[in-house]
């Protein structure tokens, strides 16, 4: 597959599609990846085209210039649990390879107030309320919900075949290396 697009920075990390509602309307649905070569992370909006995709207004999504922080080398993003925000992880190095004793992490929140994210949900005790509750706009919403769902199924339990399909994966006993 060929790159999607070549922002000039020359060291793109880690990214995440932001299906969430935390976030002022230009975030939605975007991918959002650091450049560490460049210092920053974009929010790219991408189109289908073919089999591949056309990056369509790229936006600067933290870009640190003229707020003081120096060396910001982003190379990991997580979205936070209730979808407002992010976890950022920096490298705090332009150096590469030097070894460093710590880098830094970021939580960058929206803090105006002209976002409202739709209600999480409030809690129900059925099945049937909860696949109500999947069509939440906010994907770690639907997540939750999928979560607490699987609970009510299993009673709290590993279905049947996890032992089964895990014992040969997470034995307490070390395989031995091939030859």
């Amino acid at each position: 597959m060929p790159m999607i697009h070549d922002f000039g920075g020359g060291s793109p990390c880690q990214g995440w599609v932001y299906c969430d509602d935390g976030l002022p309307e230009k975030y939605a649905r975007r991918i959002f990846h650091c450049e560490w070569g460049q210092g920053k992370i974009w929010a790219v909006k991408v189109q289908p085209d073919g089999c591949g995709v056309q990056v369509r207004g790229p936006v600067p999504f933290v870009d640190p210039t003229g707020t003081g922080v120096k060396d910001f080398r982003p190379y990991s993003i997580r979205p936070m649990a209730d979808g407002c925000g992010f976890w950022i992880t920096d490298w705090r190095s332009a150096a590469g390879r030097r070894r460093k004793s710590r880098g830094d992490i970021y939580k960058v929140t929206y803090v105006k107030d002209d976002v409202k994210p739709a209600p999480r949900w409030p809690g129900g005790q059925t099945v049937q309320e909860l696949v109500k509750a999947l069509s939440h706009p906010a994907h770690s919403e639907r997540l939750h919900i999928q979560r607490l769902i699987d609970g009510k199924l299993t009673n709290g339990r590993k279905p049947a075949c996890v032992p089964e399909i895990g014992s040969g994966v997470l034995s307490p006993k070390p395989r031995p290396l091939p030859r």
